[in-house]
């Protein structure tokens, strides 16, 4: 597969993703106005008002208006990672903006992924729309793999002055955490980390590697 089918495939599913997301956050919103109005209507035949399950609705649409605008701010910020071939990131900012971006592929099958912050600023230049392709097929292979329910962690900072973003699978229970190289998208997680000259380290350890940027840092 070239790099801008890649790209294009990525983009895609980043977009249907997220304004499915915010097309259920609208209907909510509708519902829950719609059942104001259905206890107004109600109230204008004599009946009592609801007053707090009006503030239940009033405190739902809220959430989802907040949720709607952090969506909106995701894709928007996502759609500018396209604006230069080269550009100075954050890793920790771009692991938290990938972790949202994956929150409905993860979801979907009963998982939640975080975003943890190491210690020291890594920051470097870097191709961001790649590096975001290569964190969000990191996830990817973790979710295919994982056994419900569980977590997918991103875990980013520094390590001898190089930047490194581990993946792990988090559950509760005592199933047997699995493989992720045996995830059917792991050969194209490790072609798009070509792509930005970073490489992967899988350890002796269920459920987990490292990813390791080519640029040193000065911690």
């Amino acid at each position: 597969m070239t790099s801008d089918n890649r790209e294009a495939r990525f983009l895609a599913k980043i977009t249907t993703g997220t304004t499915h997301e915010i097309r259920n956050v609208l209907a909510i919103i509708k519902e829950s106005a719609g059942l104001m109005e259905d206890m107004v209507n109600a109230f204008e035949k004599g009946r009592p008002l609801k007053a707090d399950s009006i503030r239940r609705s009033i405190a739902r649409i809220g959430t989802q208006v907040e949720r709607g605008a952090n969506l909106m701010s995701t894709l928007n910020r996502f759609g500018h990672s396209m604006d230069y071939e080269q550009d100075q990131i954050d890793l920790h900012d771009e692991a938290s903006q990938v972790a949202l971006l994956s929150a409905r592929l993860a979801g979907q099958k009963g998982h939640k992924v975080e975003a943890r912050q190491g210690k020291g600023a890594a920051e470097f230049s870097v191709n961001r729309l790649h590096l975001q392709m290569a964190l969000f097929n990191g996830v990817e292979c973790c979710v295919e793999q994982l056994p419900q329910p569980g977590t997918v962690v991103m875990h980013s900072g520094l390590n001898g002055g190089i930047p490194t973003t581990d993946f792990a699978g988090e559950i509760q229970g005592g199933e047997e955490l699995p493989d992720p190289t045996e995830a059917a998208g792991w050969n194209g997680f490790v072609e798009v980390l070509e792509m930005i000259g970073a490489t992967v380290e899988v350890r002796d350890v269920p459920c987990y590697f490292r990813v390791r940027f080519p640029i040193a840092v000065e911690s």
